[in-house]
C-alpha cells in the first residue's frame, strides 16, 4: 500500500520562484518568514522519511507541524 501525504515547503526567497514574488510577499504577506533553501528541504524530506501508512491524506508543514484540511 502506497503512502502519499502534502509538504508546505515554505516560502523559499533564495529560489527563481521565490526571489520572483518578494516583493508581494513584502506588501501583502510580511509575517511570512524566508526559510533558507537547505532548512527546507532537509524539513521536507524529515517528514517524508518519519511519514506513516495513517498519514495518508494529512498535510504538513516543512518543520513536521501538521496543518489542518
Amino acid at each position: 500500500m502506497s503512502n502519499m501525504c502534502v509538504i508546505r515547503s515554505g516560502w523559499v526567497g533564495s529560489t527563481e520562484i521565490g526571489d520572483g514574488i518578494s516583493s508581494w510577499i513584502a506588501e501583502n504577506a510580511p509575517q511570512v518568514p524566508n526559510i533558507p533553501l537547505e532548512e527546507s528541504a532537509a524539513g521536507c524530506m524529515k517528514v517524508l522519511k518519519g511519514a506513516a501508512v495513517e498519514d495518508s491524506g494529512s498535510f504538513y508543514n516543512f518543520d513536521g507541524t501538521k496543518i489542518p484540511w
